[in-house]
């Protein structure tokens, strides 16, 4: 992935969050998901949007160096009438 977008959406991210009329340290603030916590650990802040990874998959193809999360849910049931 092109990392030049990115970059300029964090800047754009930084930029409005330092005219937010609060401190800093009153927010939670995120920007990233599961594929920017790989690529960019900066951009998760205080959070990040799991997405992807809650269901033990790799955000993208060419993450195939990274380890492979384990799921955190299972959906299981049994047949009961065919």
């Amino acid at each position: 992935a092109d990392p030049a977008p990115s970059e300029t959406q964090w800047e754009r991210f930084q930029s409005a969050l330092v005219q937010l009329p609060v401190d800093r340290e009153q927010l939670l603030v995120h920007v990233g998901n599961s594929a920017a916590s790989l690529r960019w650990p900066r951009f998760g802040l205080d959070l990040v949007r799991p997405g992807i990874f809650l269901y033990g998959a790799r955000a993208t193809e060419s993450d195939e160096l990274a380890p492979r999360p384990a799921p955190v849910a299972a959906v299981r049931s049994r047949l009961i009438l065919v």
